[in-house]
């Protein structure tokens, strides 16, 4: 298997954990994920943060406390 479809793989079973884990599994999930040193960067008001910490209190805690019902669909297709 090829390196970008380990990456795949590894990032669909990421996101697949983050929608059955729900916010409280959110942390050790993303540490997973993330390296330390990632810089993610969004759209304003999110802006840049760094590191899965980072990650879960700058994008994803705010993003869950919007839109409690939000989840990942891969079935999606355009």
């Amino acid at each position: 298997m090829t390196a970008p479809d380990q990456n795949a793989r590894l990032f669909h079973a990421a996101y697949a954990r983050l929608n059955d884990a729900g916010p409280a599994g959110f942390a050790s999930i993303l540490r997973d994920l993330y390296a330390p040193g990632t810089v993610w960067n969004g759209p304003h008001p999110l802006n840049s943060v760094t590191g899965a910490d980072g990650v879960l209190d700058g994008v994803w805690a705010p993003l869950v406390r919007a839109l409690p019902d939000i989840g990942r669909r891969d079935d999606i297709l355009m």
